[in-house]
């Protein structure tokens, strides 16, 4: 008979603090609401998964394809040719260069560092993200459109490093003439 009330007793008290701590601040709830949705979400997710699977990747081709690229940006020898458009939709030659360009955003070294902070709920170290300055000690914005190009002088093989913001097309064969602005092409082109 002991044993019977001792179980009743933890069995109220379990209930009654169940119910006291979703009166409270309305926190303990939001995320116990939260995580109800993710763990509902996560459970959609595998049931597609498990119905549809992954794709049947054999060839990855894409991926030697990124890696082709990839070498190829690589190559110090690389010829290229920068064309911008103009309002008509005509090709405007900039002029044979090195390279593909480097987007003018590009960082030299990782541009966010994780830190932490001592505080919160039982003096727990917070992580944070904190902008980290390039080795000239700036700190580069992100989503210029513009581009850093080695362009070669045709006559002198001469580089010189060109600023563009417009959209570029870089290509490792010249464009048609046909294609682009006849005022803005050399005479051996």
């Amino acid at each position: 008979m002991k044993k019977k009330s001792i179980v009743g007793l933890l069995l109220i008290g379990t209930l009654s603090l169940g119910s006291l701590v979703g009166c409270g601040d309305g926190i303990s709830s939001k995320q116990d609401s939260d995580t109800q949705t993710s763990r509902q979400q996560e459970q959609i997710l595998q049931q597609g998964n498990d119905q549809v699977g992954l794709p049947n990747i054999t060839n990855f081709y894409e991926k030697k394809l990124a890696k082709k690229i990839i070498e190829l940006r690589d190559d110090s020898k690389l010829v290229t040719y920068a064309y911008t458009t103009n309002m008509n939709g005509k090709y405007v030659y900039l002029g044979k260069c090195m390279g593909f360009g480097l987007p003018y955003d590009t960082q030299y070294t990782n541009p966010q560092k994780v830190d932490t902070v001592d505080g919160g709920q039982y003096n727990a170290r917070n992580p944070y993200v904190l902008s980290q300055a390039d080795p000239n000690g700036l700190f580069s914005g992100s989503g210029t459109s513009a581009t850093w190009l080695v362009l070669i002088d045709e006559n002198t093989g001469e580089q010189s490093v060109v600023y563009a913001e417009p959209n570029m097309v870089v290509t490792q064969t010249k464009l048609p003439k046909r294609l682009i602005e006849t005022w803005s092409l050399p005479d051996n082109y």
